[in-house]
């Protein structure tokens, strides 16, 4: 043979030669001559060969640029060279395969690895030649050709014994040049081959035929092989074998366990098939030490571990080796039997030792401390729940209750919300001072039942100096304890704010909101529990930050609803008014949205001659905006009701009012007063009628004396700013013992469809079956309520509750009236002719009538008004003259009436004028005095109480 470029003590033309790494890898890979393979080209991986691979004695060939010498180029010594495996004492022990997997050509130190004459291998599909495997040769010839961008396979194979072969041409295995006969027996497939238990395959693909592994023409290598392999063969591959031997194997193994053992940042602890502790590389202590640890004798986990954390780690040991799989990465919290009080947090992975024969020898667990990451992630999971759960309501109380619930029990065992006085109420915080009250307004605890020992809900504690200190900074942990339950042993206020029973660690965190202290929360862990420490400060600092912005901006929103309250409950009358002619008696039921409604609005007016008014009307919107139009409105009907104007004229003057706002002002609250709507009534109890008149809003429900209800006839006209149209006036006769019910607010839609029904019967039986539905059972619950109840606020209550159910989303308002009237011997009038003479006529007449009612006492005033007012009528009138007195049970009054349209003025005389004193007169002598217009004139008017009625003012005020 031809032993050119032989490497050292090599006996073939590539013995152990592997290519060098780089560019030109693929074509260097394969020892020996390549053949194009259906695409598929032969490079090397850059897998090595497992270290200990050997070959029979043959060292490696040198690369092409290494000087013969041995020693590498100058200017190669920074380039690694070859596959890895060229470092080992590997031979080139090869075999060629064609695609189908048989064995074209073996070299001769192939032949001694596997133990078989090469003409024995020769001819021989290849996977006769080694015991089965997972994947055999043949399957990854399969893969490789399946997979044309692939380079290279590798794996590891067990050689048969030469006794083992199946037979082959004939022959049996074994008999070939030796000529000794042999069959493939169980003892032979066992007794494994020249003392070699495994052999790591390099698998690459033939490139060109007649060329070295460094590209070179090498025309010997062909001869090299049995069997040989010409320029003219057929595409194939070539099968590089490295031997692994058992002693090999073992010190590897040894020496992985030693790096695994003395490495210090997993810790391992073997157990034996009892689960006792036999090796390990942590201390009793569960403190790494960096060394392997034998303990002797073995012991049981709760010998270093709280029997209840080593049995939590004792049942996943059980279930690997019960399921004969790894537990993997299995968090458990362990507590030292020596240092109860500190908890770690690890990683747990147990993986079962199955001895050979299929039985369990126990399991190693691999510990990994993972405190600081679980604990950030206690951390973050704390602050997300309390992101997520705070600031979802605007009640003061209930924030402090969610922030209670939070941190139960995840973060503490006990957590108790104090708030300053001013906050728990809406008001503005103040700064924190010594004296300062805090409330306690929510508790929490892990067990269910707060602790009696401590202040309860409701419960009320004055800071001092040492508490108001730490609610000036950030959150406080107690560090000690013991030192704290000693310090507060004799103070009971102390005690009841600090010291639970079984408390073993305390922090305080302060509520700041824009600078200011709210209060504070009050935090205990109990029993073994970790004590608070750093990190739990700076969770509880993000937590009750959270709290304190969402508690001030309950406080902010119960300020703001307060005064809004307060303002709307100003705009309306007391819930009860009387008078002689009627008592009025308003059920008010205000919006549970946000905004606090204030939308609707009613008003009871009293009028001249015992006439009174009643007003009721809607806004748009609600909130401030709302109300703020509801007083705008409230005033002007005030306003203008003291001109004593029709119905009809004083809400044209209202929608006039409505639109020069909406002019001035489009953005503003002139948009709530535009659209709104208004009912304005006025009964005179002399008569028993009513006049009222409609701006958009649903007309009144009358309950008659007999019990019967009847909604008035009354178009509803145009709402307020919306149209030039007149509003129509509407005359009632109404008896006394009548309840006159107006209404606002939920009740006006079902109401005001009902009410157009009412003037048209043929109309109305088209109407929407649900409005006339809502419309009967306004009639029906209002009429049950008057039958069971004598006063109008108990009728409107009564009626309110039953027609409304659930938070109401706009106000409701139910102003119900018992009318009175006025008995004939009450009021007496008369009429004269323009005529001065008259004038002693009616003061005979006021005088003789007011000693027919006990009125002695106003006979010198009444004398002197009359005499005055008549006195102005007939010197500037021309028509008739009417005179009438009225009687109520407060007051007297007195009406002269005229066919001027003149209004009188009151103004102050000079020392040299002759009149203008008569008016001036009556202003001194009058409770009140005014003037109204009539459809034929005027009528001035005076109101003087009655002494009874004037002594109880006198003594109110």
């Amino acid at each position: 043979m031809n032993h050119a470029d032989h490497g050292p003590g090599g006996s073939g033309p590539t013995a152990g030669r592997v290519p060098p790494e780089g560019p030109d890898a693929s074509r260097a890979s394969a020892p020996g001559p390549a053949l194009p393979v259906d695409g598929f080209t032969a490079a090397r991986t850059s897998t090595p060969p497992p270290a200990g691979a050997q070959s029979a004695g043959v060292q490696p060939d040198r690369p092409p640029d290494e000087s013969a010498d041995g020693q590498p180029d100058a200017q190669r010594t920074r380039e690694p060279w070859g596959h890895p495996a060229a470092h080992l004492d590997v031979a080139s022990a090869l075999l060629v395969l064609d695609t189908g997997g048989v064995v074209l050509a073996c070299s001769p130190e192939a032949a001694e690895l596997l133990d078989v004459p090469a003409a024995d291998v020769v001819d021989r599909p290849v996977d006769e030649l080694f015991h089965e495997a997972e994947a055999s040769v043949q399957q990854q010839l399969v893969a490789a050709t399946e997979q044309r961008d692939a380079r290279s396979a590798e794996f590891v194979v067990r050689p048969r014994p030469r006794a083992a072969l199946p037979a082959r041409h004939g022959r049996e295995a074994g008999n070939s040049e030796a000529g000794s006969p042999g069959t493939a027996s169980a003892e032979a497939e066992d007794a494994g081959g020249a003392g070699t238990d495994e052999l790591y395959c390099w698998l690459t693909a033939l490139e060109e035929a007649g060329r070295s592994a460094y590209g070179r023409p090498d025309p010997a290598w062909p001869g090299e092989l049995e069997g040989g392999v010409g320029t003219g063969a057929p595409p194939g591959y070539v099968l590089h074998l490295f031997a692994i031997h058992p002693s090999q194997r073992g010190l590897e193994e040894e020496a992985m366990l030693r790096a695994l053992f003395t490495q210090h940042r997993l810790g391992l602890v073997v157990h034996d098939a009892r689960l006792r502790v036999t090796r390990s590389n942590l201390t009793a202590g569960f403190d790494f030490v960096g060394d392997s640890v034998h303990c002797d004798p073995p012991q049981q986990l709760s010998a270093f571990l709280l029997p209840e954390d080593a049995a939590a780690i004792e049942v996943d040991m059980r279930r690997a080796v019960e399921r004969r799989e790894p537990q993997i990465n299995v968090h458990h919290r362990i507590r030292h039997r020596k240092t109860p009080h500190v908890e770690r947090v690890v990683s747990l992975t147990v993986l079962p030792l199955n001895g050979p024969e299929g039985g369990t020898r126990g399991v190693m667990c691999v510990y990994t401390e993972v405190t600081d990451q679980e604990g950030y992630g206690d951390q973050l999971a704390t602050i997300n729940t309390a992101a997520r759960r705070l600031g979802t309501s605007l009640d003061v109380r209930q924030c402090a209750e969610e922030l209670a619930d939070v941190l139960v029990p995840a973060f503490a065992d006990l957590v108790a919300v104090d708030l300053t006085e001013r906050v728990r109420v809406g008001e503005e915080p103040a700064q924190i001072a010594r004296g300062t009250s805090l409330t306690r307004v929510a508790v929490a605890a892990a067990g269910g039942e707060w602790p009696t020992e401590l202040y309860g809900v409701g419960e009320t504690a004055r800071l001092r100096t040492l508490e108001s200190d730490y609610l000036r900074g950030f959150s406080a942990a107690v560090p000690d304890w013991e030192a704290m339950s000693a310090a507060f042993a004799d103070d009971e206020q102390r005690r009841r704010l600090f010291l639970p029973h079984g408390g073993s660690s305390f922090m305080i965190a302060p509520l700041h909101a824009r600078g200011l202290v709210l209060g504070a929360v009050n935090l205990w862990r109990t029993g073994d529990r970790a004590p608070f420490d750093g990190r739990s400060a700076e969770t509880a600092d993000e937590v009750v930050s959270r709290a304190a912005l969402a508690i001030d901006n309950a406080r902010r929103y119960t300020q703001e609803r307060r005064t809004a309250e307060a303002l709307r409950r100003s705009l309306v009358p007391p819930d009860t008014v009387e008078a002689h002619a009627a008592e009025a008696a308003g059920a008010y039921l205000p919006a549970a949205g946000p905004d606090g409604g204030g939308g609707s609005w009613f008003d009871v007016i009293p009028l001249s001659a015992a006439r009174v008014a009643f007003v009721i009307g809607d806004t748009i919107g609600q909130g401030l905006e709302a109300t703020a139009a509801t007083g705008r409105l409230r005033t002007a009907v005030q306003t203008l009701s003291d001109l004593d104007l029709p119905p009809e004229d004083l809400l044209a003057h209202l929608d006039d009012l409505v639109l020069r706002l909406a002019a001035a002002d489009p953005s503003g609250t002139a948009a709530q007063v535009e659209g709104a709507s208004c009912l304005y009534a006025v009964y005179d109890p002399a008569s028993d009628s009513c006049q009222l008149a409609s701006a958009g809003h649903p007309p009144p429900v009358v309950v008659h004396p007999d019990g019967t209800t009847s909604l008035v006839d009354c178009a509803p006209g145009s709402a307020l700013g919306e149209g030039r149209t007149p509003f129509e006036p509407v005359r009632l006769d109404l008896p006394a013992g009548s309840l006159l019910v107006l209404y606002s607010g939920n009740l006006s839609a079902a109401s005001s469809s009902a009410s157009a029904g009412a003037a048209s019967h043929a109309e109305d039986a088209g109407r929407d079956s649900e409005d006339a539905a809502a419309a009967g059972r306004l009639r029906r619950e209002l009429r049950t309520a008057a039958r069971e109840h004598r006063a109008p606020a108990e009728v409107g209550q009564a009626a309110l509750a039953a027609l409304t159910s659930g938070p109401a989303s706009a106000d409701t308002i139910l102003l119900v009236t018992r009318l009175h009237g006025l008995a004939p011997s009450d009021t007496s009038s008369w009429e004269f002719v323009a005529e001065p003479s008259v004038v002693a006529a009616a003061r005979d007449r006021a005088l003789a009538q007011l000693g027919e009612w006990g009125l002695d006492d106003l006979a010198f005033s009444t004398e002197l008004i009359v005499s005055e007012l008549m006195t102005n009528s007939v010197r500037y009138a021309t028509g008739p003259i009417g005179l009438r007195l009225i009687r109520d049970s407060t007051s007297l009054y007195c009406e002269v009436s005229d066919t001027t349209q003149a209004q009188p003025h009151l103004r102050r005389a000079r020392l040299t004028d002759e009149g203008g004193r008569g008016l001036y007169l009556i202003h001194q002598l009058t409770h009140r005095w005014g003037s109204r217009y009539t459809y034929d004139g005027k009528t001035i008017w005076t109101q003087q109480l009655l002494s009874h009625a004037s002594g109880s003012e006198e003594a109110e005020g």
